[in-house]
């Protein structure tokens, strides 16, 4: 299915310079005229923009101005009829915004929104996976750990100004940090930072936390420390919190992965049980599946009341799976199949699509288009029904409950075959219409989109920005405080001789 290409977006340089639109090379002069705490988010959308222009009284004003005064009743109305025709049909799933630099950070890529000082607007854990060049093969060196946050708290009528406070950088030799969550993992009642570490070309993995402690109400993170882990060869994308157990600590579930630029390797889950001594991290590891190895989700899928892991799978042979747990969660989860024909798997999220009042699964895979494999060279975001509890367990697959987003991305040259597109991917009701939507980094694809739901249940495409290096991670959070929504967005960058030149932006609706 074919969306609309409703490119739009202002840039505003960071120096405060010219606002110049840009027009999409491929829209002719009239089409290119077309015009998660913070005040909502995408975990609590409903927020009413206002925004949607009233184009048929605008259009009969300007009927109206013109029209000549003497014109008999008949000639008005033909007047009328073709200026309403020269006038650009718009909705409120045609969006438009301005792009803002929030910070520069090298190698800047994973976001995790969060609280720290209790005032109702998130900050940032921002992750930048390397800051510079390493002494390694290939040499890639080590990353940081930032909290991002707005100077001054939470906005009243501008973007204001963001700054980074360091956790960690490249002199603290950590290595390619990744996405962050944040839970008690020490048992002192305080929550700490979790990191997992490693990947293809820097394959030495670990699984980090950082302390938390909090005065005056401001949550603070002390230095870096390392969990034991088995296989340092093995490295982690996320570690996702969870008492499992239900004896009121929190365990969490992790899945890594051993390939290398050079060689393939296999992807491992793995639970951690947390022993439970208070003020400090003890933990015993099981093994309890195989598969997966980066990015996952936790979900009840067959609404037993435990949480089961929903996997895709970028390296393994079906693309996407989800493990059924045990009564035993330390026994094996048994695997099921979910789709098998989109190519390689990458990012999934819960969220009810359509309004039922049921969860339902959204997924972007990551493929290219001169792939020797059919399957893996079609690029898109898809969402499924998650079928009935009776039912779920016994499918072959959720092929009959599978919906489009948006099939067509394409990985830019010149080195298509070492990229893939999509990235990415979050939803929420970025217009205020009940709705959610889906935004989507483009990262081998040098777009960043969002796809807003009509009422009809399709998507239309808005492009917010294009020429992009490899967008990453992004969230949707009211960054002006005017009551629409905004997206903050990690740009990774052309890699150059220092390293790369990551941006985070703030993209504003207009």
């Amino acid at each position: 299915m074919n969306f609309p290409r409703l490119s739009f977006v202002v840039f505003i340089s960071a120096c405060g310079g010219d606002v110049t639109p840009y027009k999409d090379p491929s829209l002719s002069d009239d089409e290119a005229s077309l015009g998660d705490n913070n005040g909502g988010s995408a975990d609590n959308p409903g927020v009413d923009t206002g925004s949607e222009a009233n184009t048929e009284s605008d259009a009969d004003a300007d009927v109206d101005a013109d029209a000549d005064a003497d014109a008999d009743a008949d000639s008005d109305a033909d007047a009328d009829a073709d200026a309403d025709a020269d006038v650009p049909e718009t909705s409120a799933y045609e969006l438009s915004f301005s792009r803002v630099t929030l910070a520069t950070k090298k190698g800047a890529a994973w976001l995790t929104p969060i609280d720290v000082d209790g005032d109702g607007f998130d900050e940032y854990l921002l992750t930048s996976m390397t800051e510079g060049l390493g002494f390694s093969i290939p040499p890639i060196g080590p990353g940081g750990a930032y909290v991002m946050s707005r100077v001054g708290g939470a906005p009243r009528d501008s973007v204001g100004t963001w700054e980074l406070q360091k956790a960690f950088d490249y002199w603290d030799g950590i290595i390619w940090p990744n996405a962050s969550t944040v839970f008690d993992i020490n048992n002192d009642g305080t929550d700490d930072w979790v990191i997992g570490c490693g990947f293809l070309a820097r394959p030495q993995g670990a699984i980090l936390w950082l302390e938390g402690t909090k005065a005056g109400g401001t949550l603070t993170f002390g230095e870096p420390n390392v969990i034991e882990i088995p296989d340092t060869s093995r490295w982690y994308h996320e570690a996702k919190p969870l008492d499992i157990d239900g004896d009121g600590d929190m365990d969490f579930i992790t899945t890594n992965h051993n390939s290398t630029a050079f060689d393939s390797g296999t992807g491992v889950v793995e639970l951690y049980l947390n022993d439970g001594v208070e003020g400090e991290v003890s933990l015993t590891r099981v093994q309890v599946g195989t598969g997966g190895g980066a990015l996952f989700t936790l979900h009840d899928v067959d609404e037993d009341g435990d949480q089961d892991v929903i996997l895709p799978q970028f390296f393994e042979a079906e693309s996407l799976v989800w493990l059924e747990q045990p009564s035993d969660p330390t026994g094996t989860w048994q695997k099921h199949v979910i789709n098998d024909d989109t190519g390689r798997g990458f990012k999934t999220e819960i969220r009810d699509m359509n309004n039922d009042g049921r969860p339902d699964l959204v997924y972007a895979n990551h493929n290219h288009q001169l792939s020797s494999v059919t399957d893996e060279r079609v690029m898109g975001v898809y969402w499924w029904e998650i079928p009935p509890a009776s039912e779920v367990r016994d499918l072959a697959d959720w092929g009959a409950t599978m919906n489009v987003v948006y099939e067509g991305f394409n990985v830019v040259e010149p080195e298509v075959d070492r990229e893939g597109a999509p990235g990415v991917i979050h939803t929420g009701d970025v217009n205020g219409d009940g709705l959610m939507d889906v935004s989507v980094s483009g990262d081998g694809d040098d777009g960043i989109y969002v796809f807003v739901q009509d009422e009809d249940g399709g998507f239309v495409e808005n492009v917010l920005d294009v020429g992009v290096t490899m967008a990453g991670d992004h969230r949707m959070a009211d960054l002006d405080g005017d009551g629409d929504m905004d997206f903050i967005w990690t740009v990774f960058g052309e890699s150059g001789v220092a390293g790369p030149e990551s941006i985070v932006y703030g993209y504003i609706q207009d």
